[in-house]
């Protein structure tokens, strides 16, 4: 005698186990199950279009929002106004893959090696390290250097949301009178840290279009430009301050930010030469 595998619902939900009054669980949201329509193979592609349609309407509303409205999505999100919109971790976490995708080989999120041989804010003796680490290994200092920035390349885009907490409790510090907790403070940092990494990918390849392979001081001094008036935009809108009071602390933020970009740069990088 075969079993059936259609569970039986009993009027219960099949999730939580709570007692339901319609055809979704007041606990849970899970929906009642109706084995004749939501077996149905016109029910599977219709859950499927409207899976991926609804995915793909809250991406385009998002990106859109966090590149054309800065602070919109931390004001929506503060107010509690979250259903059209992708999370901020979402966002960030895409924002991510997609530049992981198309700029696998960038060295925007770590330090080349060179650089810190030259000077670092740590301290750390690159130039020796590299050394002992090829007479140690049996070969050349230019091999021990191409496989360290190989392997900063993957671990310092994986870490790089690090930096939200502790940018965010530099929010936290200049506008704690404006909201005294502490996520939407973080909120923020994440979708700045977000709308930075999509600059970067159309910042980037705006540059080699012109013919720059390498950033200089004029090339890095605008995009701190554009990120400033876009830190500005966002820090008035969310906290609804002053002209003035938000320009400077939208530099103070800015300060804060480069200083722990740099920090990270050549914190990812060190540690890849120390293991």
């Amino acid at each position: 005698m075969h079993q059936t595998i259609i569970p039986e619902q009993k009027n219960l939900c099949l999730t939580c186990g709570t007692k339901l009054k319609g055809n979704y669980c007041s606990h849970c949201g899970e929906k009642k199950l109706n084995p004749t329509a939501d077996y149905s193979i016109h029910k599977f592609i219709e859950q499927s279009v409207d899976g991926f349609t609804h995915f793909d309407s809250k991406f385009l509303r998002s990106f859109r929002a966090l590149l054309f409205k800065p602070g919109l999505l931390t004001v929506e999100f503060i107010h509690g106004r979250r259903m059209r919109y992708m999370k901020p971790v979402q966002i960030f976490i895409i924002a991510s893959v997609l530049f992981y995708f198309f700029f696998p080989k960038a060295s925007t999120f770590f330090a080349p090696v060179a650089q810190l041989q030259l000077n670092n804010r740590f301290g750390f003796n690159a130039t020796k390290v590299v050394q002992d680490k090829a007479t140690a290994d049996s070969t050349t200092t230019h091999l021990i250097i191409k496989a360290a920035e190989t392997e900063a390349v993957h671990k310092s885009k994986a870490y790089l949301f690090i930096l939200i907490p502790f940018w965010g409790l530099l929010f936290y510090l200049l506008f704690w009178r404006s909201n005294p907790f502490l996520v939407p403070h973080v909120i923020l940092a994440a979708h700045s840290l977000s709308f930075f990494i999509v600059l970067f990918m159309i910042y980037y390849p705006v540059m080699m279009l012109v013919g720059l392979k390498k950033f200089g001081d004029n090339e890095l001094i605008l995009m701190a430009v554009i990120f400033l008036t876009y830190l500005f935009f966002s820090i008035k809108r969310v906290y609804q301050q002053s002209i003035f009071l938000s320009l400077v602390k939208s530099i103070l933020a800015l300060l804060a930010f480069m200083t722990l970009f740099a920090t990270y740069r050549e914190g990812i990088t060190i540690w890849v030469l120390s293991t």
